[in-house]
C-alpha cells in the first residue's frame, strides 16, 4: 500500500511526460486522476492505524544494500498517518490551483507529482539512508518549480532555497554515516518487534553497537549536526532567510506546496529521528531551543506586522505558527510533569503540523486568487470592499484567516491551545515570549481584514470576480475541515495514540 502511494505519482508523472504535444490539454486531469487516488489509499491507510492502535502499520521490508545497512523499509504510525493525510490534501489543491497554466502546464504537473512522491517516501521511510534519499530529492523538484514559473527575482530565490537547504543536509549526511559505523544499521525502529533498531540501542544508556561502544561526547556534535540540517529545513531563526525570497518569488500554487508540506518534513524529522534517539540531548537543549523557537514565533510575527504586501505577510506569519511545532518538541522531555503533560505537547506539535499546512495552504491559494484578480497587485493598499465585490471568496477567506490566528471554534485554536499549554508549564518564559505573539499577530490579519475585505470598494476592484466552481470545489471542503478540526478535533487526535 505505501509502495503504491509513493510511486503512483511518478508513474502519472512519467506518463505526462510521453503525452504529444496536442494532448497536453490531458495533463491536469490526469495529475488530478493520481492524486485523488493517494488520497483515497491515504484515508484507508489512516482508518486501520486508528484502528489497529499504536506502532508501525502497513510496514514494507526490503533488503536493498545489506552490507551498508541500507534496506528499502516502510511503515506509518499515527505521527506518519497525519503527515501523509496533510500531503495527500494538499497536492489536490494544488493541482486544481493551476488548472489553467498556460505556461509550460505539462512540465509543471510532472515536477509537482515527482514532488508528492518524494514526499510521500520521507513520510513513510524508516531506514535513515532512504529517509535521507527522499528528503534531498525533494529539492529538485521544489527548485525547478521556484525557477521556471517564479516572479522576478525567482533565480536568486530558487538558487538560495536550493543552497541552504542542501547545505543544512551535509552535516546531517555526516551525522547519518557516523551513527551506522558506530551502530552497523540504519534502521530507526527493527521491522520485527517495531521496537529495537537505533530507538532501542539509543535509549540502552547510550550503548550502540555489538562491540559496547559508547558514542560519548560525539553523541552531542552528532544531535547538533541533525538539529541544523531540520532547522535550515523548517525553518527556524537564524536558518530561516531563503524562506521570504522563496515564498514571495514562487507563484501561490507552489508556495501552497512549500509551506503546507515541505516546511513539515522538518517538523517530521524532529518527531521521528530527534526526539527518539537524542531524548537526553534534546532534554539538555530544551532550554536555549524553546528560546529559538519563541523568539521565531514572535518576531516572525513582528515582522509580518511591518509587511504590507500580502505574500510577504503570509511567509513570516507561516515561519511563526511552524515555530511552534518546534516549541512543543522542547516539552516532551520534561516527563517527570506526568503523561497528560506530554499528551499535551505531542498532540499539538502534531496537530499543528496538519492544522498549519491545511490553513497555510488555503492562505496562499486566496492570495494568489486575490493577487491574479488584482492585475498582479499584492499590496494591501491595493485592494479593498471585496466584501462587497466578491462576498463568496471574502467570507471563506476570512475563515482561513481567523483559522489562522487560532481563533476559538476553529481548527489553529485547538493545537495553539495544547502547545501554549505543555510551554507555560515546562518553559514559562520562552511560552509567554510565544503567546505574547498572538498580539501582533491578532494585528497582523485585522488590518488585512479592515483594508482588503472591508471599507469602501477600491476601484481597481470593483470588477473583481467571485468564487468560482473550480475555486470552490478547493476552498469549500477547505473550510469545512478547519471547522470540523475545531469542534471535533478527536478523529485526528486518535490517530495520535502513539505514547
Amino acid at each position: 500500500m505505501l509502495s503504491a502511494l509513493t510511486f503512483l505519482p511518478l508513474i502519472a508523472g512519467l506518463i505526462l511526460l510521453l503525452l504529444p504535444r496536442e494532448r497536453e490539454r490531458l495533463a491536469a486531469p490526469l495529475a488530478l486522476g493520481s492524486s485523488l487516488v493517494v488520497l483515497f489509499g491515504t484515508l484507508v491507510v489512516a482508518v486501520t492505524c486508528h484502528q489497529a492502535g499504536p506502532g508501525m502499520h502497513h510496514v514494507e521490508f526490503f533488503r536493498w544494500i545489506p552490507a551498508l545497512g541500507i534496506h528499502y523499509f516502510l511503515g506509518v504510525d499515527g505521527l506518519g498517518a497525519v503527515a501523509l493525510l496533510l500531503s495527500a490534501l494538499v497536492f489536490p489543491m494544488a493541482i486544481v490551483a493551476a488548472w489553467n497554466r498556460s505556461q509550460q502546464p505539462r512540465l509543471y504537473f510532472v515536477l509537482l507529482l515527482l514532488l508528492q512522491t518524494t514526499v510521500t517516501g520521507v513520510f513513510t521511510a524508516l531506514n535513515l539512508y532512504h529517509w535521507f534519499l527522499y528528503f534531498e530529492i525533494s529539492l529538485v523538484p521544489a527548485f525547478f518549480l521556484i525557477k521556471i514559473y517564479g516572479g522576478p527575482h525567482r533565480s536568486y530565490a530558487a538558487y538560495k532555497f536550493f543552497l541552504y537547504t542542501l547545505l543544512g543536509s551535509v552535516p546531517m549526511l555526516l551525522a547519518f554515516v557516523f551513527i551506522y559505523t558506530r551502530t552497523g544499521t540504519l534502521d530507526l525502529v527493527s521491522p520485527v518487534d517495531g521496537v529495537s533498531g537505533l530507538a532501542g540501542l539509543f535509549f540502552q544508556d547510550r550503548l550502540v553497537g555489538e562491540g559496547g561502544h559508547l558514542l560519548g561526547r560525539a553523541t552531542l556534535f552528532v544531535f547538533l549536526a541533525i538539529l541544523i540540517g531540520l532547522a535550515v529545513k523548517t525553518p527556524l531563526m537564524p536558518f530561516h532567510s531563503w524562506l521570504p525570497d522563496a515564498y514571495t518569488q514562487a507563484p501561490p500554487f507552489v508556495t501552497m506546496v512549500l509551506t503546507g508540506v515541505m516546511s513539515k518534513m522538518g517538523v517530521y524529522g524532529f518527531l521521528r529521528i530527534l526526539m527518539p534517539l537524542f531524548a537526553p540531548e534534546l532534554a539538555a537543549a530544551a532550554g536555549w531551543l524553546s528560546w529559538l523557537a519563541a523568539a521565531t514565533v514572535f518576531l516572525g510575527m513582528l515582522i509580518a506586522w511591518c509587511k504590507k504586501d500580502l505574500l510577504e505577510i503570509a511567509a513570516y506569519s507561516s515561519l511563526s505558527h511552524v515555530a511552534l511545532c518546534v516549541l512543543a518538541l522542547c516539552c516532551l522531555n520534561d516527563v517527570h510533569r506526568g503523561p497528560a503533560h506530554f499528551a499535551a505537547a505531542y498532540q499539538g506539535a502534531v496537530m499543528q503540523l496538519f492544522n498549519h499546512g491545511l490553513t497555510a495552504a488555503a492562505l496562499f491559494f486566496v492570495f494568489g486568487l486575490l493577487i491574479a484578480r488584482n492585475g498582479g497587485r499584492a499590496g494591501i493598499d491595493d485592494f479593498g470592499g471585496l466584501r462587497t465585490v466578491a462576498p463568496q471568496l471574502s467570507s471563506l477567506a476570512m475563515l482561513v484567516i481567523f483559522a489562522g490566528i487560532g481563533l476559538p471554534g476553529l481548527s489553529g485554536f485547538v493545537s495553539e491551545f495544547l502547545i501554549f499549554k505543555a510551554a507555560l508549564a515546562a518553559h514559562p518564559g520562552a511560552g509567554a515570549l510565544a503567546l505574547a505573539s498572538l498580539l501582533p499577530g491578532g494585528l497582523v490579519f485585522l488590518r488585512l481584514i479592515q483594508k482588503v475585505f472591508c471599507g469602501p470598494v477600491n476601484p481597481a476592484c470593483a470588477a473583481m470576480a467571485d468564487l468560482s466552481l473550480r475555486e470552490w470545489i478547493v476552498l469549500g471542503p477547505v473550510a469545512l475541515l478547519l471547522v470540523v478540526l475545531g469542534v471535533w478535533p478527536q478523529w485526528i487526535l486518535n490517530l495520535m495514540r502513539t505514547f
